[in-house]
């Protein structure tokens, strides 16, 4: 690859590829992997009554907000249910279910998030932040560290 040729050439060279390579990852347009969190979002277990069922599903806001949050924390790169989103991608509900680009999917929604574990949970747990938000919401999240996280780069 030229890129490796010119990163073992002089320093400059280094630099600039070192950074092409750290925002082709940043972009998706390689993949990437590293330390993060990931984060399961569950409808409510019980719902009282069908006539307010709505309230209790998850919906393509619970998950706008937790992607931003996320990517406001310093999260280098998102995906939900295994499909990598980038800045423009959209997140839509459609029935029961949540469009991630185009793409239908049920929940659970698995969000996974490479970057600092600590301060990526820290973000999400503030007071009155992203999670008391879902819990008041009565979404049910569960919070994981993960010391590895895998993305494929998006399909070109």
């Amino acid at each position: 690859m030229i890129e490796q040729e010119l990163a073992d050439g002089p320093n400059e060279l280094k630099d600039l590829v070192d950074t092409k390579i750290t925002l082709q990852k940043l972009t998706g347009e390689l993949p990437i992997s590293g330390e993060g969190i990931t984060l399961t979002l569950k409808d409510a277990s019980y719902i009282p009554s069908k006539d307010h069922a709505n309230q209790y599903i998850v919906h393509d806001r619970h998950i706008h907000q937790t992607v931003n949050e996320l990517f406001s924390a310093g999260a280098k790169a998102i995906a939900i249910n295994g499909q990598r989103i980038y800045r423009n991608s959209y997140i839509s509900c459609i029935g029961p279910v949540v469009s991630v680009d185009g793409t239908a999917y049920p929940a659970p929604f698995v969000v996974s998030a490479i970057g600092d574990q600590d301060i990526l949970d820290v973000s999400l747990n503030l007071k009155n932040g992203v999670i008391d938000m879902l819990v008041q919401d009565n979404i049910e999240v569960t919070i994981e560290k993960k010391s590895k996280i895998e993305m494929h780069a998006k399909d070109m």
